[in-house]
């Protein structure tokens, strides 16, 4: 049961990796979500959002895993639950497409920080 301990680095290591994408080669992080720059404001939006969401995420999974306080994990958490929600209401009530894949990482990443900030400091 001690490998529960190192769950938040699951979320933490692949967030980093997005975020370094999102930093170092933005149009190739974009093309992957299947997003297209279209103005050099929209680019500085969907850059600096993205980085921005992905990047405090991976952080505050490194924070709560290092410092071992649950509130960083729920706080990652509750950034993914909301993201999952409102691929939701955006399918619903704005005429967007679904993002299956998009909601299933959303979930999974939300279970695991949520599951981490019960557990972090249980080991």
């Amino acid at each position: 049961m001690k490998i529960i301990k190192f769950l938040p680095l699951i979320p933490a290591v692949l967030l980093a990796i997005i975020s370094l994408n999102w930093i170092f080669m933005p149009e190739t992080a974009a093309e992957s979500l299947g997003l297209i720059f279209n103005d050099p404001l929209e680019k500085n939006t969907i850059v600096r959002d993205f980085t921005a969401f992905f990047l405090s995420t991976c952080i505050f999974c490194f924070l709560g895993f290092f410092t071992k306080s649950p509130e960083w994990l729920y706080a990652s958490g509750i950034i993914f639950f909301i993201a999952l929600v409102f691929n939701v209401v955006a399918t619903i009530f704005h005429n967007a497409s679904f993002s299956a894949d998009a909601f299933i990482v959303e979930v999974i990443l939300a279970i695991i920080c949520f599951l981490s900030g019960r557990y972090v400091n249980k080991f």
